[in-house]
């Protein structure tokens, strides 16, 4: 891996949980597929230092695009005040290059397989518990698999209903997905005014707001930040322990379309407002890289069985 505005790797971590919880709290009540797809277009690199032999680096250009599917199937315990949903998760990550020597070895396939287990259980009509464990597999696929490619994520949330149309969760969350762990604070909130409007908001990383003109149709706006870090093989790449993370914040409209209960499209589109990636080989920071912000689309298919 080459060497290519700091955005942490805790926050890029943390970020990556708080979507995992925002995900189970958003959850289907039935077995669901979804898959999506999103692409971010070339975009130079904002960091690059082009001394010495790099002066190609001022032109050079990274896009990306992902394509994910996920299959959920929720099971009912203890009369109903317990639900465990199963999910399972395959992502593609695509990283194509221009104006880059033909030398240069760049990861261009990342990968990503996740089982998360979500548990939610009903203590009261004030007091609910969401934990969630979500070991994965994340990796270029290029040489053999071992624990440098294994991700293993895990969410603590204590749900309080203020009333029926505010409910605040208070938790933690731990994660090897980006640097040393450690544990993190988590604070989710949902409000809704009885009839059209919701918001949601897991803090710091994402926040949604939703306005439904008609019971099919939901327009928003969205603020996320997403990524993973990948393990790449040490015969391709110059190091002894590859190791990429890759991270993305998005803002911008979103809208959904419920065909039935349960079976939604979706389209999001907007601009990034950080594109970064960052390089170890093994604990060690090798270098970091960080692209010129662009504009975004994604579209997503749920469907309800």
């Amino acid at each position: 891996m080459n060497r290519f505005s700091h955005f942490s790797s805790s926050a890029a971590w943390a970020a990556v949980i708080m979507l995992v919880c925002a995900g189970a709290l958003h959850a289907q009540p039935g077995p669901s597929i979804s898959t999506s797809y999103d692409i971010y277009p070339y975009a130079r690199l904002s960091n690059a230092d082009t001394s010495g032999g790099n002066a190609y680096l001022d032109s050079a250009e990274i896009r990306s695009s992902s394509a994910s599917i996920t299959a959920s199937y929720p099971v009912a315990f203890s009369e109903g005040r317990t639900m465990l949903t199963n999910e399972f998760t395959y992502k593609n990550v695509l990283l194509e290059y221009q104006g880059f020597r033909p030398t240069d070895t760049n990861p261009e396939h990342l990968h990503s397989v996740e089982y998360s287990a979500t548990i939610m259980h009903q203590f009261s009509d004030r007091w609910s518990l969401l934990s969630i464990m979500t070991p994965g597999i994340a990796s270029d696929f290029e040489g053999s698999l071992g624990r440098d490619d294994v991700t293993f994520q895990a969410v603590a949330v204590f749900i309080r209903a203020y009333s029926e149309r505010l409910q605040v969760g208070y938790g933690a969350a731990w994660s090897n997905t980006f640097g040393q762990p450690f544990p993190l604070p988590v604070l989710a909130v949902q409000w809704n005014n009885g009839s059209n409007i919701r918001i949601s908001s897991i803090l710091p990383a994402n926040l949604e707001a939703w306005y439904a003109p008609s019971q099919r149709l939901e327009l928003g706006l969205q603020l996320s930040v997403d990524g993973n870090r990948y393990h790449g093989d040490p015969d391709i790449y110059a190091v002894n322990n590859p190791l990429v993370s890759y991270s993305v914040g998005t803002v911008g409209p979103a809208l959904n379309y419920h065909l039935s209960e349960g079976t939604s499209v979706g389209l999001s589109a907007g601009r990034t407002f950080t594109r970064r990636f960052e390089f170890f080989d093994g604990g060690k920071d090798v270098q970091d890289v960080s692209l010129e912000n662009s504009n975004f689309i994604k579209v997503q298919v749920q469907i309800g069985l």
